[in-house]
């Protein structure tokens, strides 16, 4: 039988899955309680006794990811986020992720740093390189108009500007976190720069990307690749459901990957 504290945990998680799969189709702001619990067939009752809002549930998963993150990486607590557009949010996905989790922040010695596209920062009338948001540093990135590409060149700009701020500071064990997969081809020196910090690079694969029907045959086949390379390299993958683990465990045996996922537990 399971006791009151494991159904609890039980409970959040199927609220968290709930809130990620309705964040796949709408803002963060549109998304109600109703909207998250009917999605997973828990009462509106029920959510109130675990969470305040949407919000402190966003909070409580972002915990859950990084205690048993750091339960891998070690004691460094310098954290750089690279692959969302920046804060303060002006998207959704990882964006609100990011915003919530550092407005949120409960552990107080972990040091965010976050990339930020500096047209993201615009949008909040945010004009310096560098400035404070939510007690974390962010540093603007420019990033060339170059079509599809762009977000390739600007994850790669960010993880270098991230790994010289690291150097500069001389930061302690820094951890590396990035959202998606979309830099494979490039990350192996990257990789380099970021152990001789003795630093740890940290992947969140944000599921098959590279079955998009959206995208043409040439680019699926450059986020297969890209994929493999990331998974390779990652000292730690993040899963967020025990089908991606599985996958990423079953295509990518021969690297042996490092993953742990959030579970978010089953009727």
């Amino acid at each position: 039988m399971i006791n009151e504290a494991g159904k609890g945990e039980k409970t959040k998680y199927r609220l968290a899955r709930s809130m990620k799969e309705c964040m796949k189709t709408m803002s963060v702001d549109n998304i109600t309680v109703k909207q998250i619990t009917e999605n997973c067939g828990v009462t509106r009752q029920t959510f109130y006794r675990n969470f305040m809002d949407k919000f402190d549930l966003i909070n409580w998963y972002f915990d859950k990811l990084l205690a048993k993150s750091f339960e891998h990486m070690g004691m460094g607590k310098t954290v750089y986020i690279i692959g969302s557009k920046g804060i303060p949010a002006k998207y959704g996905g990882f964006e609100t992720f990011v915003e919530k989790l550092t407005e949120f922040q409960k552990d107080k010695d972990i040091q965010y740093y976050v990339a930020c596209m500096r047209e993201n920062s615009a949008k909040s009338g945010i004009t310096e390189d560098v400035f404070e948001h939510n007690g974390a540093t962010c540093f603007n990135i420019d990033v060339p108009n170059i079509g599809p590409a762009r977000a390739i060149a600007y994850d790669i700009a960010a993880l270098n500007k991230a790994i010289e701020i690291a150097k500069k500071n001389k930061d302690e064990a820094p951890v590396f976190y990035i959202l998606a997969c979309r830099i494979g081809p490039f990350i192996s020196n990257l990789k380099k720069k970021i152990k001789a910090l003795g630093g740890t690079l940290m992947v969140n694969p944000d599921g098959h990307e590279w079955l998009r029907a959206k995208w043409s045959l040439p680019v699926r086949k450059y986020w297969k690749h890209s994929e493999r390379l990331m998974v390779k390299h990652a000292d730690l993958l993040i899963c967020d459901s025990k089908n991606i683990e599985k996958y990423i465990q079953t295509d990518y045996t021969r690297y042996q990957p490092n993953t742990t996922y959030i579970a978010y537990g089953t009727d």
